[in-house]
């Protein structure tokens, strides 16, 4: 039996365009919003991005579209 090769996050996270991503920043914040792109150093284009409580999940203030640095990024999590 075949075991299929896992696939490098960074590969996994550029088929993702489109959608939905919690980023979680090293400050502490966490934006919610639908992955434009992705680059090699893993800098993000979010549209209809929000800033929300990382506890309660409640939105703090939107922020529309939104340019993330790779080097502030602490997880990406894909929203189902």
């Amino acid at each position: 039996m075949k075991s299929e090769k896992p696939q490098p996050p960074l590969s996994y996270l550029k088929k993702a365009h489109g959608t939905e991503v919690v980023v979680k920043l090293k400050n502490g914040a966490e934006i919610f919003g639908r992955l434009v792109v992705c680059d090699d150093m893993m800098n993000l284009v979010l549209s209809s991005a929000m800033e929300r409580d990382p506890e309660t999940k409640k939105p703090l203030r939107n922020v529309g579209e939104l340019f993330i640095r790779g080097n502030n990024i602490l997880f990406i999590t894909l929203e189902e």
